[in-house]
């Protein structure tokens, strides 16, 4: 009877999930951000934290248009009408993207990843935001990322939804003027609990990865990665119960760094 090589079988599977994180969703506030300079076209320039005064002038004059409305109540206005007047936020949304891609698994070296922005929110008391899953895969997008500006208001619980698994998020606003970066998988639906009371201003972004570039491990390849360990590890363990001469482990060390021979001294002749 051939015996299954556990060590080479287990090395195998962890090396094909190398990338995999597990992860659809990520959260992280910044409690110091660059000021936008968010100017809006027909309306002007927004000041951080948005005032209370600044957001009704903002939703009265959205209402003119009712496509910058959704169903729900929320205040969307395109990318096309919203323009940024400091240079140095384009490296805070950079920066920003480039960590989601490290939690969601999109491989950084050969991504050249951007975001895109696709419009600004402004949800008021009452209103609730939910962002579905798309029918159909998008190969131009891996992940959306939200960025809540500095603002004030309440409720604030958000689900991500993917596959039958979910993650719950409650994130606070006690200091409005922090910024708050959300992101999760494409393939997720997010929805955010109804704002309570005051307002939020948000802009939502798609993270688009070079034309080249891998996409991200798909979180079904990441439960086949689990499904093939749990069944490698039971039989595994089944032939150790009958007797079978089995290792009891398997040791995994960093890899061996390739040591330079020494270099050979050459004797010196003694001067004549």
């Amino acid at each position: 009877m051939k015996m299954t090589n556990y060590r080479a079988k287990l090395e195998e599977i962890l090396e094909n999930s190398s990338g995999a994180t597990g992860a659809f969703s990520y959260i992280r506030t910044h409690s110091v951000s660059p000021n936008p300079g968010i100017d809006v076209d027909g309306f002007g320039a927004l000041g951080l934290p948005l005032s209370a005064r600044e957001a009704a002038a903002l939703t009265n004059w959205s209402t003119k248009d009712e496509k910058e409305r959704d169903q729900q109540g929320v205040v969307e206005i395109s990318a096309s009408k919203v323009h940024f007047d400091n240079p140095e936020w384009d490296t805070f949304i950079d920066r920003a993207g480039h960590d989601a891609c490290n939690a969601l698994g999109v491989p950084l070296e050969a991504s050249q990843s951007h975001c895109e922005l696709t419009k600004l929110l402004v949800r008021t008391s009452g209103t609730r935001l939910n962002v579905p899953a798309p029918a159909e895969a998008n190969a131009s997008t891996s992940a959306n990322l939200l960025i809540i500006l500095p603002s004030k208001f309440t409720g604030s619980t958000l689900c991500i939804a993917h596959d039958g698994r979910s993650e719950t998020y409650e994130y606070s606003k006690d200091r409005p003027t922090s910024t708050i970066v959300l992101a999760w998988y494409a393939r997720a639906s997010a929805t955010f609990a109804p704002v309570t009371d005051g307002h939020q201003l948000a802009l939502l972004y798609t993270l688009v990865p070079a034309s080249d570039s891998p996409m991200p491990v798909r979180l079904g390849s990441q439960a086949g990665v689990v499904a093939r360990l749990r069944s490698l590890l039971a039989q595994w363990k089944e032939a150790r119960q009958k007797g079978f001469p089995v290792p009891t482990q398997a040791i995994f060390g960093p890899p061996r760094r390739q040591v330079p021979a020494p270099r050979r001294r050459r004797r010196r002749r003694p001067r004549a």
